[in-house]
Parts: structure tokens; sequence; C-alpha cells
């Protein structure tokens, strides 16, 4: 997948100049030469040219994403509604999202935490994004395709899990997390730090401006030959008299890099932070750097420079270091994963000499970006999408017991109850169903219990669709336990349809005193969808990953001033 991207990718993106001759590259000629009869250059013709391509291919992206739109519906049922304020019932309406915009790993997030996001890791999402992202990179745009990969590889591995039938919890979401990191590891080609990420989460137009985001960073990180001068086209390497030019060159590729990713990582076109931010800290760096060089090159008696030897001042800056060191302490503060990014310099280089500034610097970067903005970029993406809050927020937040989310009255509704009888008719389970969908709540299910006591669990998605196989057949009751049908029961395989396959003999419950810290603790690290509660060992209720979350949504809203949140929950 990411070399069908890269190579599609960097294909248009020569296309926006010329074409090669014949299919002979080292023959290349610009479109205004082919359109010309006497084959003569006109840089006017070359730049309408380029323009219309950029904006062909931008909105090429764009229209693309626009096929992935989904639709929230609004919740309904008390289920649902419990804890929404009059006030917020406006905003709590249909709301659009798209499922191919943006960087994908925030959403990624959310979902390794357990919270189901309706289409983001479809085949449909999976096939758009990736065309959408060959044409929004090869257009130019200051974006990254490192996040997009992260996504676009836990689709395939959701892809995957579902042919290969991982339907358990822990099984689906250790493929995704894996998908999560093999996408990292390609995007770097630091396969240890994929590893590390799924344990963490105009008139200034110049050379620089002109270049592909991979490609600037690459000549960025370009060495100096031991001379020090002239290794590349790109000023890696430049004499005394050539560097205050270069530094004007540099800083306006700097505000401009800077300007243009942050417009573009909040556009609806798949679209990465990664590369961005570090071509954003590598122009920094490399501009700190000639700086530095100047100031040894005028002043090289300053007792500051006195290790420096007179004319060589690339033994005391080198430049790809400072480019290096400040593309990670940009993408630090950005995303604040500062033991992935060490990781991922240290494979990038390949060697130790350099592990030591190069962590200082990223920590550095994180407790300043820590002391003036405490969430990273991808929380504050969740709050603008109106995601649900972080997991900082969230344990300050929560207080109580899971007696607080147990219901005033019981429902026998939401219970299988086989004191009597594990022989349940099919039409009951139905009913069951029909009313925990009305409520919003199919990611549950039905907790099963003998005399009060919980027994077992059936998903509601489960028995939904073992009710439909039974669909053309004549049975008309289920049995439904914790053990295989006997003659004590007085039951026949033929008679009942026997569900004791579906059903989960050790369901997750906890005492209704446990601290809800603790109960987020569970949703969030096992990927639960539901939690059975239990009092003096009888079952006293059930609380889903959706009332959780709801929960958690009206003690934030209570202390953000009647701020809505709304929930991808329906899978």
């Amino acid at each position: 997948m990411a070399y069908v991207v890269d190579i599609s990718e960097a294909m248009l993106f020569d296309y926006k100049y010329g074409f090669c001759k014949n299919g002979d590259c080292d023959s290349w000629s610009t479109w205004s030469e082919a359109f010309s009869a006497n084959g003569y250059k006109n840089n006017p013709v070359d730049f309408a040219v380029y323009v219309s391509a950029v904006l062909v291919l931008a909105s090429s992206s764009g229209m693309l994403v626009m096929l992935t739109r989904n639709t929230i519906p609004p919740a309904n049922g008390a289920g649902s509604d419990a804890y929404i304020k009059q006030d917020d019932l406006q905003a709590h309406s249909s709301q659009s999202y798209f499922t191919a915009a943006g960087s994908g790993v925030a959403e990624i997030q959310l979902i390794l935490n357990g919270s189901g996001l309706r289409g983001y890791l479809s085949a449909k999402t999976f096939v758009v994004k990736t065309l959408a992202l060959i044409l929004s990179a090869a257009s130019g745009m200051s974006l990254g395709k490192e996040g997009p990969y992260i996504h676009l590889a836990t689709c395939i591995s959701d892809i995957v899990a579902g042919l290969f039938g991982f339907n358990r919890s822990d099984q689906h979401h250790e493929t995704l997390r894996a998908g999560a990191a093999s996408g990292l590891s390609v995007a770097f080609g630091a396969p240890v730090s994929g590893v590390m990420f799924a344990l963490e989460d105009l008139g200034f137009w110049n050379k620089y401006t002109r270049l592909s985001a991979t490609e600037l960073l690459s000549e960025l990180n370009t060495p100096c030959d031991n001379s020090g001068f002239g290794l590349t086209d790109f000023g890696a390497c430049t004499s005394t008299a050539s560097i205050p030019s270069l530094l004007k060159s540099l800083a306006s590729a700097l505000l401009i890099k800077s300007l243009l990713t942050i417009a573009t990582f909040g556009l609806k076109v798949p679209a990465g932070i990664y590369i961005p931010s570090m071509v954003v800290g590598g122009l920094l760096g490399k501009f700190i750097r000639h700086a530095v060089q100047l100031a040894i090159n005028t002043y090289p008696a300053a007792n500051v420079f006195s290790e420096c030897r007179a004319g060589s001042g690339n033994r005391c800056t080198t430049p790809a270091v400072y480019a290096m060191i400040g593309a990670g302490a940009t993408m630090c503060g950005v995303t604040r994963l500062p033991v992935t990014l060490a990781m991922i310099l240290f494979e990038l280089t390949g060697s130790l000499d350099y592990l030591i500034p190069f962590s200082v610097a990223i920590f550095i970067s994180k407790w300043i970006a820590d002391a003036v903005e405490p969430s990273n970029i991808y929380d504050l993406v969740s709050e603008i999408n109106l995601y649900p809050p972080g997991e900082n927020e969230i344990r300050r937040i929560l207080a109580g017991t899971l007696d607080d989310l147990i219901p005033a009255e019981f429902d026998e509704e939401r219970v299988i109850d086989i004191t009597n009888s594990p022989i349940i008719p099919v039409c009951d389970l139905q009913r069951k169903l029909y009313l925990l969908k009305e409520a919003g709540e199919q990611d549950s299910g039905f907790p099963i219990t003998s005399q009060g006591v919980l027994i077992g669990f059936i998903p509601a998605l489960t028995l939904d669709s073992a009710l439909k196989r039974l669909q053309g057949h004549d049975l008309t009751t289920c049995f439904v336990s914790t053990t295989e049908c006997t003659h004590s029961h007085q039951v026949s395989a033929s008679l009942h349809a026997d569900l004791t396959f579906y059903v989960d003999p050790l369901p997750v419950a906890l005492e209704a005193q446990t601290h809800l810290r603790l109960v987020y603790d569970y949703f969030r690290k096992l990927g639960l969808c539901h939690l059975c509660i239990v009092r003096n060992g009888r079952y006293a209720g059930m609380v889903s990953r959706k009332a959780f979350e709801e929960y958690v949504g009206s003690l934030y809203r209570a202390q953000k001033g009647g701020v809505l949140y709304k929930y991808y929950l329906d899978r």
C-alpha cells in the first residue's frame, strides 16, 4: 500500500513540471516546450500549468473525501438522553463527519481505547483515503503521509481480522494495535519506533518551498563533506558570504511552511502532521545552525568558539544534526511522543553519537509544550470534533462508585432470566433486542441470571446474528444457558435452538462499590463494551460503554458550562 502511494504520488508530483519524452526520463520536457511549436521554454505557461495541476489534484482529493460522508443520528431512548440537558437538545442532532479526512490518528486512538467509530476502518474508507492521499500529496500541499499511513494500515488490519474471524474483543484490538504500529514503521522505516508508538498514543517563495515535504526534509538532513562547501544545490554547506542570503531564504521558508501546515491540517483531505512538523523544525534547526556558523566565522576569536578550528566551523556546527534536533523537538511539541521520537531519530541515524542531544532537545520541547498547552495535537483535534474528553481530563472529573450508574428501577427487559427454565421463546428474545436497539445501545448485551445470580452474558450483536440464522427454520424457542443441553433440562436439540455456544460464561463484573476511575480503566484498557455490576454476589445492573461515556460527558459539560460532546459509538 505504502509503495503504491509513494510511487503514484511521486509520478503525479513530477507531472506538474513536465514529462519524460518517449518514456526516457533523461530527456525531460517542460509543458511549455511541449506546447511550443519551436520547443522554447516559457515560464508563464509552465506556471499556469503548475497552478492548474495543483488546483485539480487538491480539488479531486477533496471531492473523493466527500464520498465518505457519514451521519451520526441523534441519540434516542432513555439510555442515550438521560444525561443530556434540555439546552443541549438542539445541538444533539444528526451530525456529519468524513472518515477519509485528516490524519486519522486521533480517531484510531479512540478506537484503540474501545470507542466504535462507524466507517473509519471500512474497505470504502481505505480505498478512498488511499486515492485521495495520492492526490493531496501530489498537489504539493504542506501535509504528511505518515498519519494517514497509520489509519490505512489499521484499516487493513481490521479487514484481515474480519477475514480470519478475529471477532473477540481482545483479538480484534490487538490486531488493530499491530496494524497501527506497522503503519508508523512503514512511514519512517523504523520498526522499533512502530512498536513504541503502539505502546505509548507570495513573494517569499524560494527553492525550499517548491520541494515536497519528504524531499525538503531529506535536503535539510544532508550532511556536509569535510571541506564544508557546496555538497548540494540547496545550501547544506555554504561559504560565509552566502550565509546571509541563505538565512533569508530559510526564514521565509519557515514562515510559509508553518502557515501552510496550520492551514492544511484542518482541510478535509487526507493530511498527516508528522513530516510537516519535522520540516518546520528542520528549517528552524538549519536556520540556527547557519546563524551560529556565521557568528563563528565572523568572531573566530570569541571565547565561546575557542574549541572550533579557525575556518572549520563545521566541527562545532554539524548541519544535519541541527536540522534533526529541530525536527525532533518540533514534532515532539506537536505530538508529545518523546520516547517514540527518540527511537525514530536513533533508527534514522543508526548511531548512538547524537542520541543524548536528541533526547535532551525532545524532552525539553515536551516540557515547554506541556507548560504552554497540556493537550497534544490529537487531543485538540478530538476537542474540536467534539470527541470524548481525554484520559487526564476524565480521571480528574471522575468521582463516586458504580452505584451512581445503577438505574433506580430494575428493567427485566434488559436481562435474560433462566431461573424457571433455560427455554426462552424466540419472540421474547427478539422483543428484548428491539427495545435495546430503540435505546441506541445495540453495542451492549444481555446478562443471564439464575435466582438473581449472574451466570453469563450474551452480546446483543451476537444474539441478533444467531436469531437471524434461525429464519427459515421451524424453531420457536431457544436454549439459553452456560452449559450444553442435557436430559436434566428435558430438552431436545432438534426442538430448540441451542445458543450455549454464544454465551460468555465468565462476563466481567465489578462490585457496586468500585471507584469509577477503576471502571474507566476497565473500559479503556480491556476494550470492553459493557460491564456487569454485582452487589453482595447478586446481579445489580449493567453499564454499557455508551452509558458510561455519556455519564462522563454530563460531568464534563457541568464543568465546561454546558458544552456538548457527541459520541461516535455505533460500530
